[in-house]
């Protein structure tokens, strides 16, 4: 089967549509990706740009300061007792090394 004269012109007059066409999706998918692309950096400037809210702190610093106040609360009330018994108070109490002092090192 061969190509007649006719249909060769009406083939190379349509070469062009053709060809326009075909560089129309390969723009069209140029811009596409261009587009996910600069969404995608606009999000992570986004991101970058915006402060996070903190979660529920369980061990942070107020956390610990709520502990030693009471620690410091029980260990005051404890402490109010031990005078009434004739003990010292833990604030004044230090400890003692039983063998500083009591020996003395003369070869040296």
């Amino acid at each position: 089967m061969s190509v007649s004269p006719l249909d060769l012109q009406i083939l190379y007059s349509n070469l062009k549509n053709v060809g326009q066409q075909q560089a129309a999706e390969r723009s069209a998918e140029i811009a596409r990706q261009d587009k996910q692309a600069d969404e995608s950096i606009r999000q992570a400037d986004e991101k970058n740009h915006q402060v996070s809210e903190t979660k529920d702190v369980e061990t942070g610093v107020d956390k610990v300061d709520d502990k030693e106040k009471k620690q410091h609360e029980g260990s005051s009330q404890e402490g109010k007792e031990k005078p009434e018994e004739g003990e010292s108070s833990p604030k004044e109490k230090f400890f003692e090394d039983p063998d500083i002092g009591h020996h003395i090192d003369i070869s040296g």
